[in-house]
């Protein structure tokens, strides 16, 4: 077991096989942190970009959404640079969130349309949809949290299966630079007082902006459906992973994922702002729920992609 992160009893994925009726409860991860200190590898490129990855600490499903920990990685740019170093459009084979934490962006959609993004902003991109490359249009180093298997494709964008779900949302992105001034509090029961949320679930998937002008001490919680946050700003210090007291703290730059059910107290120093997918449903104020194993529902958008044996290398008699 990796020394920096505990395994729960957790979910059983049950999957379509003979040995489904011998599934037990998946080794699933209680959280996942994704700070300077854990990052598994650096690939560096000769435009002087380089990202930071951090593997998914499971790897039993390709997509588990929010339920499961994901692939992460943080691409930093210089002025001027791009990724990829290819400078060209490229896809992905999964669904991918892109988080600037720091610096000004430039990114093409795949109709064209160029965003222009800054720390707090958030870029979202269904699996197979062209988009980038990624352009640091600021004086200082670029860097982006990305949820992605960050393995660009340059080729024709893949073809889309069934032909109506075209009409699905493909990218989306949003705007927090200055939020979530004017946005409607958090209740009551939360004791952060004037801390704002600007909650916009309109998107690909799911993703929340939090802001907090003074300290805060959130009271112990859970998340129903899991949680994955991305810090901007301040210090979010988190109580309980490894224990009832002891912390660790996570600055710009950095991020963690925690499962469902999983409950944890976290201190919000003042000015802190981050991103957290997996909201709605709102957090439990409480402990982790009863009962030795838990199943967690939550309806999302599942994308795989295959590669097709037969893509113009079989004459098929059609009778």
């Amino acid at each position: 077991m990796i020394a920096f992160f505990a395994y729960m009893s957790g979910v059983c994925l049950l999957l379509a096989s003979a040995n489904a009726e011998n599934c037990h409860p998946a080794k699933v991860p209680d959280w996942q942190w994704f700070r300077n200190s854990t990052i598994q590898h650096t690939a560096s490129f000769k435009n002087g970009v380089a990202v930071r990855h951090w593997p998914a600490m499971y790897s039993g499903v390709v997509d588990g959404g929010m339920l499961l920990p994901p692939v992460m990685n943080r691409i930093e740019i210089p002025p001027g640079q791009t990724f990829p170093e290819e400078n060209k459009s490229y896809w992905l084979n999964r669904r991918s969130s892109y988080v600037v934490t720091q610096g000004q962006a430039a990114i093409a959609m795949y109709n064209g349309t160029i965003l222009h993004l800054k720390s707090g902003d958030h870029f979202s991109s269904s699996a197979g949809a062209l988009h980038g490359p990624i352009t640091n249009t600021g004086s200082s180093s670029l860097w982006i949290l990305a949820k992605a298997l960050l393995e660009p494709r340059f080729t024709s964008p893949p073809t889309i299966l069934p032909p109506q779900d075209l009409a699905w949302p493909t990218q989306a992105a949003t705007f927090y630079d200055d939020a979530p001034a004017g946005h409607t509090p958090l209740p009551a029961i939360y004791k952060c007082g004037e801390v704002k949320v600007s909650a916009d679930n309109g998107l690909l998937v799911g993703i929340d902006s939090l802001f907090y002008p003074n300290d805060c001490d959130f009271p112990l919680h859970e998340h129903p459906t899991g949680a994955l946050y991305f810090v901007t700003r301040g210090l979010m210090t988190v109580i309980g992973d490894q224990g009832p007291t002891e912390s660790q703290s996570f600055g710009p730059g950095e991020g963690r994922w925690v499962r469902p059910g999983f409950a944890y107290r976290e201190h919000f120093a003042a000015g802190t702002q981050f991103l957290v997918q997996g909201v709605p449903p709102l957090p439990i104020v409480g402990g982790a729920p009863p009962g030795a194993t838990l199943v967690v529902r939550r309806q999302d958008i599942l994308e795989v992609s295959y590669e097709n044996s037969q893509n113009a290398t079989m004459s098929l008699n059609v009778v």
